[in-house]
């Protein structure tokens, strides 16, 4: 079971990057019969194979659990000036030839790593922070 997740996972990968930027929900949502939380699950447990090695009998839980365990537990907070480089690598990931677009996307990889987050995580991220302090200065107008 853990190794179909695993296979999954790559192929999903494989999809996303195939499709436009913010059109992969809509494309799982009309061809999977899974939900949003098991594509992100197996696509993580796909990511992660290069770090893991999983023993075949474990439950696709039980992997969840362990990639938990293997990220850093302190990492460091971000700070102003890194999360305007990630929107700025989050933007030319998307919004650049192809090459501009791989390199960019490597370089967000590389430095939401840092902070033990995927490029997508730290975006969204960003996103969450952004939303709360537009609301935080709304209210405190």
């Amino acid at each position: 079971m853990l190794a179909h997740a695993i296979e999954a996972g790559k192929e999903l990968i494989e999809v996303k990057k195939g499709l436009p930027h913010g059109e992969f929900q809509k494309w799982c949502e009309g061809n999977l019969a899974f939900s949003n939380r098991h594509v992100r699950n197996y696509m993580r447990l796909a990511k992660s194979e290069t770090r893991c090695r999983f023993d075949p009998e474990v439950s696709i839980r039980a992997a969840l659990e362990a990639i938990e365990e293997k990220r850093p537990t302190s990492t460091p907070a971000l700070d102003q000036d890194t999360a305007s480089r990630i929107l700025m690598l989050s933007r030319m990931a998307h919004g650049g030839n192809e090459h501009e677009e791989i390199v960019a996307q490597e370089m967000l990889d590389k430095l939401a790593g840092r902070f033990g987050m995927t490029g997508e995580e730290a975006q969204a991220e960003l996103l969450i922070f952004s939303h709360l302090t537009s609301q935080s200065q709304v209210i405190s107008r």
